[in-house]
């Protein structure tokens, strides 16, 4: 599935470095342009659904690592940055420790999952709102939290949130449907980690996601 698919994608880039040279016309860029964007998304979509065919499956592995947290959370911000920007959204990183917050776990399906609820918590915003990541460790366990300034959810749509395949309804127009495999597979990989995720939202004033591991899940072997 993934090979033919980007070829195309590979195609339609070359085809568009054409427009830098005039070669093309605004109809035909216009149009390369739409091939790009629809295969990516396309793209995005089967790489969801092989990860939770995996998961689903128990193919797929966990390489646990110990890893300061900040770094992670300032890499995932640096990567989604571009987005940020053309938003002109305000955003910050709370870390409410004296100390690093170290977490022993799988590092790549983490930043997975930090990059999709940060990903949403951009696209839902609106133009110049406000975006905060705030990691806080206890007694018992860590948190991540993700909060956004958008559109919200629904009490009723909570929970359906999670499901496969279903997006919720948002109160602006301007917002474009992810696959509605995001979410879903946030759940799937999180609760793989040994983790959890919650919701706390409320239409048309914003969301806010926590991540949550327990200490038991987060010692060392």
């Amino acid at each position: 599935l993934r090979t033919p698919l980007n070829a195309i994608i590979g195609f339609a880039e070359v085809l568009l470095e054409s427009v830098r040279e005039e070669s093309l016309s605004e109809y035909q860029a216009d149009r390369l342009l739409r091939i790009l964007k629809s295969g990516k998304h396309l793209l995005e979509l089967i790489n969801s659904l092989l990860d939770l065919s995996k998961i689903e499956s128990g193919q797929m592995e966990v390489q646990k690592t110990e890893f300061d947290i900040e770094n992670l959370l300032r890499d995932v911000l640096e990567l989604l940055e571009p987005l940020i920007q053309e938003k002109t959204l305000r955003h910050d990183l709370i870390i409410q420790s004296e100390h690093q917050i170290m977490l022993y776990t799988d590092y790549g399906k983490l930043r997975q999952i930090l990059i999709n609820l940060l990903g949403n918590a951009i696209k839902f915003s609106d133009h110049e709102g406000h975006i905060g990541i705030n990691c806080s460790k206890d007694e018992t366990g860590i948190s991540i939290a993700i909060k956004d300034s958008g559109c919200g959810i629904a009490e009723q749509e909570q929970q359906q949130i999670f499901e496969v395949f279903h997006q919720a309804q948002s109160s602006s127009d301007n917002v474009q449907n992810g696959t509605g495999l995001g979410l879903a597979l946030v759940k799937s990989l999180v609760e793989l980690l040994g983790g959890s995720v919650l919701i706390k939202s409320k239409y048309g004033t914003g969301s806010t996601f926590t991540l949550r591991f327990d200490n038991k899940v987060n010692s060392l072997p």
